[in-house]
């Protein structure tokens, strides 16, 4: 049964946490002591590991490292779930279904434009919006990857906010464009 309240799986507050382990980033222990295994974790406590390790990190583009680095246990059985689909477009619809299993940060949505699929992400979080949008954008671009084993590439990435790097570096960690200020987060 999932709380009532906000959460997210453990398995992706683990990720953060390797993150920083890789980075030799010592996050506070009245934060990590929070995530235990096999329990949800609390929106609150994943928005103070956000908060820590990006300060920590000192990085503007640590959000997006996090979800480059993502790894599809950290998605648990959603994870599994999306990449045992047979399509790419039942993956997305099981993404936009599944998503509120591993947190309940923000929601999908599918729309089809000018010939491109677009999936589409509105953030419902407040702390680190924008490195948390870039950490879940760059894990779609993974996921669409070992979904289709490399066969299918995005063809550009639309960010609501503006670039906290270097516009060149995010199309260089990513493999395609980047439009910033775009009005939403699709991956197309």
């Amino acid at each position: 049964m999932i709380a009532s309240s906000p959460t997210v799986t453990h398995l992706y507050a683990q990720a953060i946490l390797q993150a920083a382990r890789r980075r030799g980033i010592v996050l506070p222990e009245s934060i990590t002591c929070e995530v235990v295994t096999g329990q949800r974790v609390p929106l609150a406590v994943q928005d103070q590991l956000w908060d820590e390790y990006c300060k920590r990190a000192n990085d503007p583009l640590a959000g997006l490292d996090i979800g480059l680095g993502l790894q599809i246990g950290h998605l648990d059985s959603a994870g599994m779930l999306l990449v045992s689909c047979d399509t790419l477009r039942e993956g997305l619809e099981a993404l936009v279904e599944y998503a509120p299993v591993v947190g309940d940060g923000g929601e999908f949505s599918i729309a089809e434009e000018s010939g491109l699929i677009s999936l589409c992400y509105e953030p419902g979080y407040r702390v680190r919006v924008a490195e948390r949008v870039e950490a879940v954008m760059a894990s779609l671009v993974r996921l669409a990857g070992w979904a289709t084993g490399d066969a299918l590439r995005p063809e550009a990435l639309l960010l609501e906010h503006g670039p906290l790097a270097d516009e060149s570096l995010y199309r260089q960690r990513l493999g395609m464009p980047v439009v910033f200020n775009a009005g939403r987060n699709c991956l197309q």
